[in-house]
């Protein structure tokens, strides 16, 4: 099995306290049976108290979450206590893998990151080469001739989102070449449909609602390169060829929608980020989500 990730995937560290959106507030956090099983063999002070905040909830075994939804293993200084007391390997599989996301070939597995974490959304945004894989293995893959097709179709839409140096301008090529109608996004329309989603945080419906508003900033030539990376990103996590075209619609709304919030609250690189992690956190994590929107853009 070949393994491949983006060249930045190597960028990449945790911010542990230093993050302002610890991905330790507010999560669930599925322990999974080889965790539950180191846990349970610890004969320590530290083992009891892993133990007593466990739970199983619908058959899912869990940490118990404390105040606003703190992880109880989160301490003062936005630090996880299971690495300081049993070392990064101990940790369970969710809360190690995180932000990663992985797409399965036959012989092939690519691992890249999320933007839900303000960190790896910044490295995305900001990266300035060109949308490659790497792999630390010189073996010969050996794909479906299905996989092939796909993945070289993939690597062309993601190459002719670069050739653009405004973002619409390659949305609109990439609908041209599959004969696909451009997304119309009304802002008002735009902001009922998302408020009527499922919200994690409060402060997702006040961005929502800041479309709603009569303000208007204008971009910057940066803020457009960093709108090519977020298309591409989501090019490169969301195509499959299970639903090619609703993933590209998918794409498409996404980066509209993050772009009309930044009209109504500014184009600064820091904003960008802040609004496209939000929307990952509120969408790109729940299936019945990102299902709707894509119904929504079609």
């Amino acid at each position: 099995m070949k393994k491949f990730v983006p060249r930045y995937y190597s960028a990449f560290k945790c911010k542990a306290g230093e993050c302002r959106h610890s991905c330790c507030i507010g999560w669930e956090i599925d322990i999974d049976p080889s965790a539950i099983k180191k846990y349970n063999a610890l004969n320590t002070d530290f083992g009891q108290k892993l133990r007593d905040n466990i739970d199983c909830k619908n058959g899912c075994i869990c940490f118990k979450l404390g105040n606003d939804e703190r992880c109880p293993f989160l301490n003062e200084r936005n630090l996880c206590e299971i690495i300081l007391n049993l070392g990064e390997e101990n940790l369970c599989n969710i809360c190690a893998d995180h932000p990663r996301f992985r797409h399965f070939y036959s012989d092939r597995t690519e691992t890249g990151l999320g933007i839900c974490c303000e960190e790896s959304c910044r490295i995305i945004l900001s990266d300035c080469n060109r949308f490659s894989l790497i792999s630390d293995s010189d073996d010969i893959e050996n794909l479906t001739p299905t996989e092939v097709s796909f993945l070289n179709e993939r690597n062309s839409v993601l190459k002719t989102a670069e050739d653009f140096d405004s973002v619409f301008d390659a949305i609109n090529k990439i609908n041209e070449k599959y004969n696909l109608d451009s997304i119309e996004l009304n802002p008002q329309k735009a902001a009922d449909f998302f408020s009527s989603l499922e919200t994690l945080d409060i402060a997702w419906q006040d961005k929502l609602s800041a479309l709603k508003s009569d303000k208007t900033e204008t971009a910057s030539k940066g803020a457009h390169k960093a709108f090519i990376n977020l298309y591409k990103y989501f090019l490169f996590r969301h195509l499959t060829d299970n639903d090619f075209y609703g993933a590209l619609k998918f794409a498409e709304i996404s980066v509209k929608l993050i772009w009309k919030i930044c009209e109504k609250t500014g184009f600064s690189f820091e904003n960008i980020c802040e609004i496209a992690r939000m929307y990952s956190s509120e969408i790109e994590y729940s299936d019945i989500n990102v299902d709707k929107v894509i119904e929504f853009a079609r």
